[in-house]
């Protein structure tokens, strides 16, 4: 089992995908993490964290989900310190299955870890881009949710501003609009949510 910690996702980092893809791999969920933990190891990873959309209680005491936890939204970051102290952190949102996300990461890792194999690089150039940063700016995400919801509602973002009765018809529009007991999608259904999640916790803050 990979030595990391799963711990719940506060701030996305940037804006999340509007559309998602289906799974493109035809390998179990256990082999997906097999795969994961054998290019952690070879990069000499530790401090593991894999964030992702649970809350604290589908996560056991050992800092792995319960076999029966399902998060609304399959983002995932996996983030770490390699060998050479460097921080970094890989985003992944691109599948709808959030084992599918973390499987994009380990095969991302060895492709980046293949450009060694040749000799180009000398500091491990290729992970600059993935160096971790500080949580995005509040107003960032809330800015996505904003207009995410006004969109699907086919209303303005200014009518929603801080005003939780229009959020919360603007809501009930988008929901009837994408649940899939009405003809919607799941896909578009979670979205909408995690859009009213954002606005109301920033409401309330």
């Amino acid at each position: 089992m990979i030595n990391a910690r799963f711990v719940p996702i506060d701030k996305w980092p940037g804006v999340h995908r509007t559309s998602r893809k289906g799974s493109a791999f035809r390998v179990t969920p256990t082999r997906q993490l097999d795969r994961l933990e054998e290019e952690l190891n070879k990069l000499g990873a530790k401090d593991i964290l894999i964030q992702c959309y649970l809350s604290r209680d589908d996560i056991r005491n050992d800092g792995w989900p319960r076999a029966s936890a399902k998060p609304p939204n399959p983002g995932i970051v996996i983030s770490f310190t390699d060998r050479r102290g460097n921080e970094l952190s890989f985003p992944c949102d691109t599948y709808y299955d959030w084992f599918d996300n973390l499987y994009a990461i380990a095969l991302s890792l060895e492709a980046l870890r293949a450009v060694d194999r040749y000799g180009v690089t000398k500091s491990a150039e290729q992970y600059q881009g993935w160096r971790r940063l500080g949580a995005p700016a509040e107003v960032d995400t809330r800015g996505w949710a904003y207009e995410h919801l006004a969109r699907v509602a086919d209303t303005s973002v200014a009518a929603l501003k801080d005003d939780p009765a229009a959020v919360d018809l603007a809501y009930r529009a988008a929901v009837r609009k994408t649940h899939p007991d009405h003809g919607g999608n799941i896909e578009a259904f979670r979205l909408v949510t995690e859009a009213i999640r954002v606005i109301r916790q920033g409401i309330q803050l």
